[in-house]
């Protein structure tokens, strides 16, 4: 495959710059990109992918986008310069309470574990797999926060949030957000779950981020980061199976559920996964959300 690639390559590339990339140019990105996220060519248009290309080039000052292609492509391992790239790509669009069906559903499934208190487990642990710059997974600590409340028997929360893109992680991490990011939570939220730092600056209060953590994980490779992840209550999974083609979301879904423990929950985003079934998941019946309840162990 690398010979083929490099030879097609030196056919595909221009020898001077130009402002627009053909199919072949393309076809060749998006394969790339297929072996190291798993990206799928409608995932994104031509036009933004060359200019994310574009921007790289020139602020590394190389010569050429087939240089850029080759350093990417004998360095798959360099996580920096993938990383740099792959966070020009638009594929982090995300905000607090997001879904608001599914994230109802959630709180109903954990005010039902911690109804009766000798069956509330000690500690809730939800995973936000895809979570960028982390308002999806703070987003699940403050509903999971919320559901507890009414219990004196509360079980301690914590959530994992995971992404391909480390720059993403460093910035959930620090829990800074612009006053527009918040725009889907209610002043009293804002005002028990961040500090404001200026007109327009908020941070995530440290009571709320210690009960995060954030590790990166390539949904593409989720067979090698198995490890890193262990059973958990809750999988959230939204608005990133979009990136991948039908074979690869159906895969990615079958190692998510792995990682549910009985009696916990897989939440997908609406249309994203369709008629995927297993004998160990139940769908949960709920307007507007597409979840799973484990039922088993899958033998």
């Amino acid at each position: 495959m690398a010979v083929t690639v490099s030879l097609m390559s030196a056919v595909a590339f221009p020898e001077i710059m130009q402002t627009t990339i053909d199919d072949q140019e393309f076809a060749l990105w998006i394969e790339l990109l297929g072996r190291r996220i798993g990206l799928r060519d409608s995932a994104i248009r031509k036009s933004y992918l060359l200019q994310c290309v574009e921007t790289r080039v020139r602020k590394r000052g190389i010569a050429s986008r087939r240089a850029y292609f080759e350093l990417l492509r004998a360095n798959s391992g360099n996580n920096e310069e993938w990383d740099s790239f792959i966070d020009l790509l638009p594929l982090h669009e995300t905000r607090f309470l997001r879904h608001a069906s599914s994230l109802a559903l959630l709180t109903s499934y954990i005010q039902q574990r911690c109804a009766v208190q000798k069956t509330c487990p000690a500690m809730l642990t939800a995973w936000s797999a895809g979570c960028s710059t982390g308002e999806e997974a703070y987003t699940l600590a403050i509903v999971m926060d919320q559901a507890v409340a009414p219990y004196e028997w509360r079980p301690r929360i914590n959530v994992i949030g995971s992404d391909l893109s480390r720059n993403s992680l460093n910035k959930a991490r620090r829990g800074s957000y612009q006053r527009r990011a918040l725009s889907n939570l209610s002043a009293e939220q804002i005002a028990h779950y961040f500090d404001q730092v200026d007109d327009e600056t908020f941070i995530v209060k440290s009571a709320l981020r210690e009960r995060t953590q954030y590790l990166p994980v390539n949904l593409h490779e989720l067979d090698s980061s198995n490890g890193m992840v262990g059973p958990v209550d809750i999988v959230f999974c939204q608005n990133v199976l979009i990136y991948f083609d039908n074979v690869e979301r159906e895969r990615i879904v079958n190692q998510l559920a792995e990682h549910v423990a009985p009696g916990g929950v897989l939440v997908l985003g609406g249309g994203e996964m369709l008629r995927w079934n297993r004998p160990d998941f139940k769908r949960i019946a709920a307007d507007d959300t597409l979840a799973y309840k484990k039922i088993s162990a899958l033998i």
